[in-house]
Formats: C-alpha cells, structure tokens, sequence
C-alpha cells in the first residue's frame, strides 16, 4: 500500500519547542500507524554543544584561517554528526547552506524579529560538522557576544527546513547506519538503538547562538583571543544578572564621618587643655592704678570750660608771659 502525504507546517509555528516536538511526535505516531507520513513539520531545530573527547577525534576543517588577536572573530562548531536529545542525527554535508549564505547573519536564540548579532566570515563543513568563524556585530548586543566569547564558549544552534528523512527500520535507515558503524568511532551499537531517524539532506535557514544546547557536540572551540577589558566584565555581569564587585564596604562612609567627628573633638579637648594650663594675665600693682585713676581724672577736670581759663592763666604766669 502506498503511503498517503499531508503537510503540518504552519499549524506549529506559534507553538515552543518543548510542546511542538511532543505534538510533532504524537502526530508522527499516529500517522504512521495509519499509513501517512508526515512531512514538511515546520523548521526543524537542532541544538549543539561540544565535548572535548569528540572534538579531539574530529577531522580538521580544510582552509580554516588563523584568528586573529584582539580581533572580534571567535570559531564556533554550529552542527555535528553525534546524536542529539530528540535521537536524530543531521549529517553536515546534508545541509544545504546555498540560501542561507546570501546573507550568513548570526542572530539570538531562533528569535527572527531581532536583528543580527554576528556574521559569518568563514565556514567549513566535513564529515564531522560545520564549523564557521563569527564576527561579533559593532551593536551593543554584539559586543556582549564578544564579551561572553572570552568569558565562556558559547554554543550554537541551527533552525533547517526538513529535506530527506531516514526514519529507523527502512531500508535506507539500515543502509545508512551499516555504514556508520564502520566508519564513525562514536557510532555504537547502543547509539543505533538509540537512533530513531536521521536528516540526511535539509535546508540551512538559520543559526543561532543559544544558552542551553540538545545535541551533545558543538561549541566555540576557543575564546576570542583578547583579554576582557573592565567594560566587557560589566557587561558581561549585567548580561548574567552578577552583581558587581566593589572594594567600598558601605560602612566606609559611617566610618569616615565617625573619624571625622573624633578628629573635631580632639582638637576641642586640645584647646580647652590649654587654656586651662595657661594663667590670665596678672593685674597692674595697686598704687600704679591710683595714680592714672587720679591722672585720669585731673584730665577731665581740666577740660571743662570754666576751669580750663583759669589753668591756662596760672601756665602763663609760670612761664613768665604775664
């Protein structure tokens, strides 16, 4: 009997990933038990981190530049071969980035409605992966991603149209896996149990740099290749909600002003001190103060006008002018 076709697309898109991939694989389910595949399911999405072993035992990208320092360029594995948390495997060379290189933009977690973060100024792809270098935007959030690429790796993400499936028990499946199992040293007997399907053929939409990752092998491979200044590690803690750091311990403030007071007080004890240790000056001698009392008094007396006259007289008479 052949198989019937219909196509879910749209009727996902509005719905996240977690509830998506539940409905994508109960519809999946039941299709199958009633004769009718399922086919174009939206984008399919596939996560990737990295694991040191497998990046070790992984081939080298042919024409892969040298980073370089202080550069905003960080290299970054954006897809692999190794079976992802929904037991599918994208194989690299499947993937068909003809479209998606017209514009090779990097943008944040699947979200199209945001600009873009980075740029694509290399890609690689071999048997193991596709792994490019990014240029971080010159925007604010570009610079974060900078930031974060010496901080941490980070890991990324493609969102891809399905293409050609290879669902588990066809003969294509089998075929597929008999030859992976010969020449993929990570392709064991338990990761064939494991396997429900594999995208062999696809179309690159997007990638995206994401904070938690499904598939088990791909990451930044190394961190930008500069220090982090003192605004990137602000950025970085504001990006993280990590309160900063400060030398200052808030009783500085009470401290100085309490230190201050003590220093006013001191200085007022000092100079009661003193005073205190320093006698007044000693009155003048009784009979000194008599005579310019008295001296002080003929003064007066002899300025009024009544007498003046008759002083003057008596000065004359004295001095022989009379």
């Amino acid at each position: 009997m052949s198989m019937k076709k219909f196509t879910l697309g749209r009727l996902l898109k509005n719905l996240k990933d977690e509830p998506r991939q539940q409905i994508v694989a109960i519809v999946e389910r039941q299709a199958q038990e009633k004769g009718v595949e399922v086919i174009d399911l939206d984008a399919i999405r596939r996560d990737t981190t990295a694991t040191a072993e497998f990046l070790k035992a992984a081939p080298k990208f042919d024409g892969e530049p040298k980073v370089e320092k202080d550069s905003r360029v960080f290299p970054i594995i954006v897809s692999t071969r190794q079976l992802d948390r929904d037991n599918e495997i994208v194989m690299p060379k499947g993937l068909d980035l003809k479209e998606w290189r017209k514009t090779g933009v990097i943008i944040p977690g699947h979200d199209y409605s945001e600009l873009p973060i980075a740029k694509a100024v290399w890609v690689g792809v071999n048997d193991f992966g596709v792994k490019m270098h990014l240029e971080a935007a010159p925007t604010e959030e570009g610079d974060k991603i900078l930031a974060l690429s010496k901080f941490m790796p980070l890991t990324a993400s493609i969102g891809m149209g399905p293409g050609e499936f290879l669902r588990a028990g066809t003969p294509e499946f089998d075929k597929a896996t008999k030859k992976m199992l010969k020449d993929w040293p990570e392709f064991t007997e338990k990761t064939l149990g494991d396997l429900r399907g594999i995208i062999a053929k696809a179309v690159l939409w997007e990638v995206s740099i994401v904070s938690v990752p499904a598939n088990p092998n791909a990451i930044q491979t190394a961190l930008a290749k500069s220090a982090l200044s003192d605004d990137e590690k602000g950025m970085i803690r504001k990006t993280l909600h990590i309160e900063e750091p400060s030398d200052d311990d808030p009783r500085d403030a009470e401290i100085a002003t309490l230190k201050g007071e003590v220093r006013d007080l001191k200085a007022k004890v000092d100079q009661l001190i003193t005073e205190k240790q320093t006698p007044p000056p000693p009155p003048p001698p009784e009979h000194k103060r008599t005579i310019e009392v008295v001296h002080q008094r003929t003064i007066e007396v002899v300025k009024q006008p009544d007498i003046a006259a008759h002083v003057k007289l008596a000065v004359d008479m004295q001095r022989g002018r009379v």
